[in-house]
């Protein structure tokens, strides 16, 4: 933290023991409170739930999958039920990992429309934590 590290993403967290993060994440956010865990996690909604419940404050979303009205209608439904009160998913409209089809195949207008989406339909402080904390530049070394 003390080279100005404030965002952590961690992939697969889902894949270690939730008490290990249970851990990990209380002791950093103990000295450094506003320290982001993202979780990188494709896996079930109840473990996306308990990842969240465990401390991490930002997570993957199956968003970049979700491409008819009906998919994204029924998805965002469930993000804004039991899960609304723990869990700040992240809309990307696509990842370094991932370019769906919709986006393979539609151009520009597609990005567009994903992108529009990703900045509308994310909850409050789900994607602006990390372009706050970008904002003051490191030092360059010399």
């Amino acid at each position: 933290m003390t080279a100005g590290v404030r965002i952590f993403r961690v992939d697969n967290p889902h894949t270690k023991p939730v008490v290990f993060w249970e851990r990990v994440i209380a002791e950093i956010n103990r000295t450094d409170p506003d320290v982001i865990f993202l979780a990188e996690a494709f896996t079930r909604p109840a473990m996306m739930r308990t990842l969240a419940e465990t401390g991490f404050q930002q997570s993957y979303t199956y968003f970049t999958w979700r491409t008819t009205k009906q998919e994204l209608t029924d998805y965002l439904t469930e993000l804004s039920g039991d899960a609304a009160s723990s869990m700040r998913p992240n809309f990307f409209a696509n990842t370094p990992d991932i370019l769906h089809a919709y986006l393979q195949h539609g151009g520009r207008p597609a990005f567009e429309v994903r992108a529009v989406l990703a900045a509308t339909l994310s909850p409050p402080g789900a994607s602006t934590a990390a372009t706050n904390s970008a904002r003051t530049p490191l030092a360059r070394r010399r």
